[in-house]
């Protein structure tokens, strides 16, 4: 009851504020001098897809996470199971944790990520059809007709606020000089200005140990406040907009490594930071909007650590979760790589790397190979991390051949979600009684904090992982001529050991030779062996690209 009376306040307060902003904007004239996203990056293919994609949006198709694409009748639906969810008092009483093993929350977030909006706004830039505009406002404005601030599911994490507002500034920035946008101009203020007060009631700062949500947020409110401050004369966003990059500064110092990988220790994670920071500090330079230094510098770094990753040859080795949030999908809508980061490439400057979170790197002749091995992210709390220490990605001829399982879930399937998170999904030494980490207590937490140490890294790799006073596994990786040698050993008293390795092949395309050599076609005119010491089983398994 107590809850619902906190809710209940917070939202008058919430809705005076936003009453007294809106009798302010008839007395405010339109800039229309907010500088968004440059497009001249993108390519000929690039904007026959993004005019392709707007086209189908046009028409009524919509679509998340690369699922089959649907059309929307309601934005508070899951268009993976149907589940409707109702308006609350405050979204604040939508208890997430009862959806578990029903839906995957973050299907109704990606669905109002609004990612939509930067398409139609680009084939709008490209081809200057008004079809383009007209969608956008209707997208936009059925959205907001079915999600009155605060009260919906759609409202509940201040993170996918804060990647909507960010769409739909950069989006409108795109279209601003248009009629429709001075017709609508006093509702998409409002819009965003509901947002913005809405993220700092409900900054995610709260707990030991905040992560990506929270640079987020301030990531969100920053493009909002830069949108209103120089397309209307509102000097009520001077000090919100001051005070989040401030925030903003210090949590990528707290929360990005000294080599400036992010502390969250998945890859993915570390080029979604990126790809946010890098937009945004493009933008701030843009419209001429002073930030720290070490902003710079900082965002300097990760791009480092992206090349580092191969991410600007279309390489992205998966370790630790993958859950496809982006800030912007700049090149195209519909079946869309998330982990193509290539776009970043444009911010690139010059810096030297030599690891990443606990990620090595081994370049020989056809092959590069990834490791992971170090400590546990988020500073020991792991909430994206996997047991996959000592595990291995490898390319052959830029062919992925041996890769990480994926991630699969979060909060559908939460037994599904512990077994992509386990050893067995991953390319690494599988002790079957002695899990790395305990991941079964919590499927956003890992406990144990058992951490791999390297010790060796220079042109060969040697990397060990103690599981008890008694148990310790270590990995070797080094090169012959044209193959790659790996040593696995097991040191202490085990009942059974595995040695996995993930292969995204067909399982008609590996033939077995003996019982420890199996061929691999990787197609017509390449082929490789993997011979072992003992027995090898070839199994089929699924993973999640």
């Amino acid at each position: 009851m107590i809850n619902k009376v906190k809710s209940l306040f917070s939202d008058i307060v919430l809705q005076k504020k936003i009453k007294y902003f809106c009798t302010k904007l008839s007395r405010n004239r339109n800039l229309c001098g907010f500088n968004s996203i440059n497009l001249d990056f993108l390519q000929e293919n690039d904007k026959a897809k993004i005019i392709k994609d707007a086209d189908r949006l046009c028409d009524g198709e919509y679509q998340i996470f690369n699922y089959p694409s649907y059309y929307i009748d309601n934005w508070n639906r899951d268009p993976v199971t149907g589940k409707k969810i109702k308006k609350k008092i405050s979204c604040l009483l939508i208890k997430t944790s009862a959806m578990y093993n029903k839906v995957d929350i973050k299907n109704y977030w990606d669905q109002s990520h609004l990612y939509a909006l930067i398409t139609l706004a680009e084939a709008y830039y490209f081809s200057k059809k008004e079809k383009y505009i007209k969608k956008i406002f209707n997208i936009l404005l059925t959205w907001q007709e079915e999600n009155e601030v605060g009260k919906t599911i759609n409202w509940k994490c201040p993170m996918n606020n804060a990647i909507r507002l960010a769409n739909i500034s950069a989006a409108m920035g795109i279209v601003q000089s248009t009629y429709f946008f001075r017709k609508y101009k006093t509702i998409v203020v409002e819009i965003i200005y509901k947002h913005i007060l809405y993220i700092i009631s409900n900054y995610e700062d709260k707990g030991e140990k905040p992560n990506n949500h929270l640079l987020s947020d301030l990531i969100g409110v920053i493009w909002g406040c830069v949108f209103l401050k120089k397309n209307f004369l509102l000097y009520e966003v001077d000090s919100i907009l001051d005070n989040a990059l401030k925030k903003l500064c210090n949590e990528i110092e707290r929360q990005v490594n000294k080599d400036g990988g992010d502390y969250e220790n998945s890859s993915y994670y570390h080029c979604f930071v990126t790809e946010m920071i890098s937009e945004t500090i493009s933008m701030l330079y843009d419209n001429n909007i002073e930030f720290p230094n070490k902003l710079d510098d900082i965002s300097k770094k990760m791009l480092g650590i992206c090349e580092y990753l191969g991410v600007f040859d279309s390489f992205l080795p998966l370790f630790g979760d993958q859950d496809g949030s982006r800030l912007f999908l700049l090149q195209g809508f519909f079946d869309f790589n998330r982990c193509d980061f290539t776009s970043l490439n444009r911010f690139k400057r010059e810096y030297s790397t030599y690891l990443s979170a606990g990620i090595f790197r081994y370049d020989y002749k056809q092959y590069r190979v990834f490791v992971k091995c170090g400590g546990i992210g988020t500073d020991g709390k792991g909430t994206h991390d996997h047991n996959d220490q000592l595990s291995i990605c490898l390319y052959i001829h830029n062919m992925p051949v041996i890769i990480d399982g994926g991630t699969y879930a979060y909060t559908f399937d939460t037994k599904a979600r512990n077994i992509y998170r386990s050893e067995k999904k991953h390319s690494t030494i599988n002790i079957l009684n002695y899990p790395q980490n305990d991941i079964e207590s919590n499927i956003f937490a890992i406990k144990g904090n058992r951490k791999g140490r390297v010790l060796q890294n220079k042109t060969s790799f040697k990397g060990e992982l103690v599981l008890s006073n008694i148990l310790t596994v270590s990995r070797s990786i080094f090169f012959e001529e044209d193959s790659i040698i790996i040593k696995d050993k097991i040191k202490g008293n085990t009942e059974e050991g595995i040695i996995t390795f993930l292969l995204p092949i067909s399982i008609e395309k590996i033939i077995t030779i003996g019982k420890n050599i199996v061929k691999i076609e990787l197609d017509d005119k390449m082929l490789f062996y993997i011979q072992a010491s003992s027995e090898i089983i070839v199994s089929k398994e699924n993973y999640s690209p």
